[in-house]
């Protein structure tokens, strides 16, 4: 039996979290009989015991195996136990393996009251559903809270369909966080000024609340800020009074360079930052009280005495400007009076980032959620926010039904309309991609299936007039130039396990048989049944769901991989924000739906940010803070939505992935131009990942929120799509890869080169093949780094790789 006594945890977001106390599960390694702490739920022909055959530590694992189709419930053991206070965090963890799964398998968690009733929540489970999926051993977790009323728990291990699941090293603890760290500035926050008002700067991934410490440091004499051409790039102005200050602005200078280009003073702008109040937390190291979120766009404010005040400052700047450093000032006034000019110094790298984004992100917004907060014409509301999204580079989740008319036997589409709109989205705000109906289900199942042109999908009459209306379709898009960027979507997330799922499948097949240049689009992660079927897939981006082999596979097929996730939590960190796009990458995948709304206001989210949803089975739950929202109605009652610091940090994760991009695109100019070698084939690729890998370990759960240390490596990050075609062409790769941490007295490093290349490592020369290639071993030297100079004829260069 395993006891955990006071933990530190640092695998969970990369934040330091500690599990306090024992294992509250007993015999859950299974290394007792199950009848020590465990029920037995079995029937003829179910097993459920131990197994010597496999396990992780110990000698047995719990093994449930069905074999038989007929056998219909649910199958394994459980035990009950005293609930957790309500409203603690525990974390369950389980290491799981399956063989043929065709069904549900794997731990649930019940909530009951005290008359025994099983509450109403669906969130804290470990289960994987499949179709004939076998899976070596892997470990799975979930956080949650006790939920009010709760007076037991019930952890469950079971099995529902063929197959067989073995499950070992389960544990329940109390999960912790050091909520006073959450309010800390960044490690890179500085002091401006001393003296009243105190300034103080600190990164726009930083979370400024009220009462965040001022930084320690003496005063620093400007800030300094980097941006590529054609980004925007933001930080915060944090002031703090010990008398109320009245009717303050921020103004701009010009932004003048070494060799007098400029920058506009109206390529800067600020906002005022605002505070909802969080009643309850999202997650384990979410924060309860104010938190800063939402972006006011306000000409004047007013600063609150003894509290932190943080100002937004973004600087745009255009694909014109040229590289260089420019110098202007921040002037900070009150009562039209300056109170404090700042410098900053912007360094402008001398590459612009693409105009469209390289990774496809679609977001949603409910146009009948807007219209409560804004009584202008649709169009120009529309258009407001459909700027909104394009300006964040995000793609408009817009779902487009065709207007159609049954004469006799034919079906009449009429896309007038439909042109109208899609026009609008794709070559007016170029949006990449768009859907369209007929939408005829979700995961309520096929029981709930939705009528079209005022036809039942179970009726006979129905295929008929599905195909005429895929033919129209696929001819009327091909005929705009359409048909890859507008994506039939006719469900959405069908249940694996419903009775009609072959209704479902059979509605797929008839529209690929129909018009097989149609691009289908399903929310559902890749089986077997819907391989025919679907071009472009929308994965939930969890352990239990996202299985990195498919991803692999139905990319090779040509197909369109894309995740979803619901947890843009206005208290947990905003560093996780940016990092989404840095996940993406790694975990190779094309796009990402985040997320299912942007302005889910049931009521007003300044007031109230904790939105009430109903479900399509009739129950309702207050979503958590932030969840489908992400933007603000405007407070004048009708204009442009207003930002959220996690819309606008998210975006700075998106051209992250651009740099990325960039140097990819680089590295393989220059390996046309390099000896061919093997090692170095898919350098970019490697190259990349490499780099992504010192911020994110597991894609899942594990990344570094030192935001100092993120921008340092995107300087990093730009200093190589700076250099990397410079002459000498060189790339080198190490042993262990950069940014590891090493206890090794030497590093291999080993590369290749333009022929005829002189290279020396740390300052003592290599010897270089006739190919190019070079291979040695070097000490780590100052700042941990190893230093390659390269040097051809008048040409020279230096890399460092940093451990």
């Amino acid at each position: 039996m395993k006891t955990l006594l006071t933990i530190l945890l640092v695998n969970v977001c990369g934040c330091a979290a500690t599990i306090t106390g024992a294992n509250r599960l007993k015999n859950s390694d299974f290394e007792s009989q199950l009848h020590e702490g465990w029920s037995l739920q079995v029937e003829h022909g179910v097993l459920v015991s131990r197994d010597s055959r496999f396990a992780t530590s110990g000698k047995y694992s719990l093994q449930i195996h069905n074999p038989s189709p007929s056998n219909e419930g649910y199958y394994g053991c459980n035990q009950a136990m005293v609930a957790p206070k309500a409203g603690t965090w525990a974390r369950l963890e389980a290491t799981m393996k399956i063989k043929d799964l065709n069904g549900r398998a794997g731990i649930d968690i019940h909530f009951l009251d005290s008359t025994g009733k099983r509450l109403p929540v669906y969130d804290a489970s470990l289960i994987i559903e499949e179709s004939n999926l076998s899976e070596d051993w892997t470990t799975y977790s979930v956080d949650f809270p006790t939920p009010k009323g709760t007076e037991t728990l019930i952890i469950a291990a079971f099995l529902k369909g063929q197959g067989s699941v073995w499950i070992d090293d389960a544990s329940l603890a109390i999960i912790k966080a050091d909520e006073k760290a959450a309010t800390y500035p960044t490690s890179g926050a500085m002091l401006l000024r001393k003296k009243d008002p105190t300034i103080w700067f600190d990164f726009a991934e930083s979370k400024v609340f009220r009462d965040t410490p001022v930084p320690e440091n003496e005063p620093t004499d400007k800030i300094t800020l980097e941006t590529a051409r054609n980004e925007r790039e933001a930080f915060q102005l944090v002031i703090r009074p010990q008398a109320e200050m009245k009717n303050c602005s921020i103004e701009f200078t010009e932004f003048v360079s070494n060799n007098a280009t400029k920058i506009s003073k109206n390529a800067l702008s600020f906002s005022v930052v605002g505070y909802v109040n969080i009643t309850e937390k999202s997650t384990y190291d979410g924060v309860i009280g104010l938190n800063p979120d939402y972006l006011a766009p306000h000409e004047r404010f007013d600063c609150i005495e003894g509290k932190n005040n943080p100002i937004w400052i973004m600087a745009s700047v255009s694909e014109n400007v040229g590289g260089g450093i420019y110098s202007g000032h921040v002037i900070l006034k009150a009562k039209g009076k300056i109170v404090a000019r700042i410098p900053l110094e912007i360094t402008v790298w001398d590459f612009a980032l693409p105009q469209r984004t390289h990774l496809l992100v679609r977001s949603n917004f409910w146009f009948s959620l807007v219209r409560k907060f804004d009584n202008r014409k649709a169009n120009q509301i529309l258009d407001d926010y459909y700027r909104n999204l394009a300006h964040h580079r995000v793609n408009a989740f817009a779902n487009i039904d065709i207007k159609t008319e049954i004469v006799g036997e034919s079906l009449i589409c009429v896309f007038a309309d439909f042109d109208h709109k899609a026009s609008r989205l794709l070559n007016t705000h170029e949006f990449t991609a768009i859907t369209v109906g007929p939408f005829l289900g979700d995961a309520s199942g096929w029981e709930y299936r939705r009528t079209w042109s005022g036809l039942d999908p179970a009726s006979p009459r129905f295929e008929n007039f599905l195909s005429q209306y895929c033919k129209k379709l696929e001819n009327h898009l091909e005929s705009k130039g359409w048909l890859n960027r507008c994506w039939l979507q006719y469900w959405d997330e069908p249940p694996l396990h419903d009775p009609g799922l072959e209704n479902i499948l059979e509605i797929g097949r008839i529209i690929k048989k129909s018009a097989p240049h149609l691009k289908i689009y399903m929310t559902k992660w890749p089986i077997p049944e819907l391989y025919d079927i679907v071009d472009i897939w929308c994965i939930p981006f969890t352990r239990i769901r996202f299985r990195q082999n498919r991803v692999t596979a139905r990319k090779k097929e040509k197909e369109i991989v894309c995740v979803y996730h619901n947890d843009p939590y206005i208290d947990t960190p905003l560093i996780d924000k940016r990092l989404y796009a840095w996940r993406y990458r790694i975990a190779n995948i094309d796009g990402a739906y985040a997320w299912w709304n942007l302005t889910f206001w049931q009521t007003d989210p300044y007031i109230n940010p904790h939105m009430l949803e109903e479900k399509w089975s009739g129950r309702s739950s207050y979503l958590k803070a932030g969840d489908g929202v992400l933007l603000y109605p405007n407070p004048q009652g009708s204009g442009a939505p207003v930002n959220s610091l996690r819309w606008e940090v998210f975006t700075q994760g998106l051209e992250d992935y651009e740099y990325f991009w960039l140097l990819e695109q680089r590295i393989n100019t220059v390996r046309t131009r390099l000896e061919s070698d093997k090692e170095f084939t898919n350098y970019a690729s490697y190259r990349v990942k490499e780099i992504i890998a010192q911020v994110i370990e597991d894609y899942f759960d594990t990344w570094n929120r030192d935001v100092d240390y993120l921008y340092a490596l995107r300087r990093r990050i730009a200093n190589e799509i700076l250099i990397v075609q410079e002459r000498p062409l060189v790339f080198i790769k190490t042993d262990p890869p950069e940014g590891q941490a090493t206890k090794h007295k030497k590093i291999k490093v080993y590369g290749i080169a333009e022929k005829g290349t002189k290279i020396s490592i740390n300052g003592e020369a290599v010897l270089v093949g006739i190919n190019g290639s070079f291979s040695s071993e070097a000490h780590l030297i100052e700042d941990r780094c190893i230093q390659v100079t390269a040097e051809l004829h008048k040409f020279r260069k230096t890399v460092k790789r940093f451990f």
